[in-house]
């Protein structure tokens, strides 16, 4: 297995390991950007399915990427919503259901509003945010569900993580290498190593 000691992404390099705030909304909270740099912070990580939720998608798209809504111009990682699915869907199925090709959440009962997130809306939208790494959706549980669950949660995330991977082809094919961001996939099966 080859030890890596650095990342590379769009002419930016950080040394591993690094440590990358919680960036959830686009803003670490207590501190600013300024703070950030000052702190040298290599990174944030952004979460796309909380900025969906709050309508900032288009907002951040107008102010030209993430990177100049927040006004840092380290490495951004955006999360893919995948953590969510455990936290609102796992933990409690009237938050929303899990569908072998999309993830529906459901915000407001009495007003019916849902985000969907399919593998390629997911991809589309960190990549139109400006993200330097993207997430592949994936169907995270809890470590201690029950083989059954992990294993279908294991195939859910495969076969979304080769639908992530061919929409983030699709979306970078024109891109030079110092423009391309990276993906990333996601490993799940819990506490079972043979599926991890």
């Amino acid at each position: 297995m080859k030890h890596f000691d650095s990342l590379e992404v769009k002419n930016k390099k950080i040394p591993l390991p690094a440590f990358f705030p919680d960036a959830t909304f686009g803003y670490v909270r207590g501190v600013n950007s300024k703070d950030l740099i000052n702190c040298k912070i290599n990174g944030v990580v952004v979460n796309i399915y909380h900025l969906m939720k709050k309508n900032l998608i288009e907002k951040i798209k107008r102010r030209r990427g993430i990177h100049k809504y927040m006004n840092f111009d380290g490495i951004i990682i955006s999360d893919s919503g995948g953590f969510q699915v455990m936290s609102l869907i796992h933990s409690n199925p009237k938050n929303g259901k899990i569908y072998d090709d999309k993830i529906v959440f459901k915000l407001d009962d009495e007003k019916n509003k849902k985000i969907t997130l399919t593998p390629e809306l997911c991809v589309r939208m960190q990549f139109e945010i400006g993200s330097d790494i993207i997430m592949c959706l994936d169907d995270c549980t809890y470590p201690d569900m029950g083989l059954e669950d992990q294993e279908k949660s294991v195939e859910r995330t495969i076969a979304w993580a080769c639908r992530c991977k061919n929409e983030f082809d699709r979306l970078t094919k024109n891109l030079k290498a110092n423009e391309r961001p990276l993906i990333f996939g996601i490993i799940q099966g819990g506490k079972n190593l043979k599926l991890r």
